[in-house]
């Protein structure tokens, strides 16, 4: 009856096993680990692509129209707020005089 009797084994037949497990053991983690680090590679060069095509500067062109800045100054008697104008902003263009009239 050698089932309940092992025999015993060697150091080194554990340290080959030990080995042999951790090696299997950090190949299925990697396995795991590799399609998260494409997708995050993927995700880096998009990123990194969508702000290389940003333009140097962003130019402002002049309103079309005069804009009001509100602020809520209360609430009414349903709820809903009320606003007050605080300010008025129109479309200022700097005109260069040529000196010629």
């Amino acid at each position: 009856m050698s089932a309940q009797n092992p025999q015993p084994r060697g150091i080194f037949t554990a340290l080959v096993g030990l080995i042999g497990f951790s090696a299997l053991a950090g190949l299925l983690v990697a396995v795991m680990v590799t399609p998260a680090l494409a997708v995050t590679s993927v995700t880096a060069r998009s990123t990194i692509d969508v702000f290389d095509n940003l333009p140097e500067f962003l130019q402002v062109n002049a309103t079309p129209q005069l804009n009001t800045i509100e602020a809520i100054s209360g609430t009414a008697e349903d709820g809903t707020p009320e606003y007050k104008s605080i300010a008025t902003v129109y479309s200022q263009i700097a005109r260069r005089s040529t000196g010629k009239t």
